[in-house]
């Protein structure tokens, strides 16, 4: 036998014991914080379009959309709109989590023109029909 299979061993070396560890039972421990719902602390993420001064519409997305069309209108956005300020939010869109909101901002870059005007057009009847009820 070599040195290296003498100082084998068949059996695994044993594992220090543990002092046993107390369950936490309280409600809290039991139940998710959030009741799988979003953190009411965690960012909301955003889709946002802005028009520029030249009229072409720029999509992205972001945590805070007017702190985030304020950096475009200081030319701290994206080089795009560097060039095409004053921008101004003309449609934002809540997503669930930021994959969600990329992978809607991704699908929305994939729009004609024509369509993401729809967009724009149909969230400003629902934000005027929520300001502004029907009186009978």
């Amino acid at each position: 036998m070599t040195a290296r299979h003498a100082s084998h061993s068949p059996l695994p070396p044993s594992k220090p014991s543990r002092p046993h560890k107390v369950e936490d039972r309280s409600y809290a421990s039991i139940v998710p914080r959030n009741h799988g719902q979003r953190d009411i602390l965690s960012p909301v993420p955003f889709v946002y379009i802005v028009r520029c001064a030249d009229g072409t519409l720029y999509t992205g997305y972001a945590v805070d959309a007017k702190a985030r069309v304020a950096a475009h209108n200081a030319g701290r956005g994206a080089k795009y709109t560097a060039g095409r300020r004053p921008v101004r939010l003309v449609y934002v869109e809540e997503c669930p989590s930021p994959g969600a909101a990329l992978s809607r901002e991704h699908a929305i870059k994939q729009l004609p023109r024509s369509d993401k005007r729809a967009l724009i057009a149909a969230q400003r009847t629902r934000t005027r029909m929520v300001k502004s009820p029907r009186r009978n």
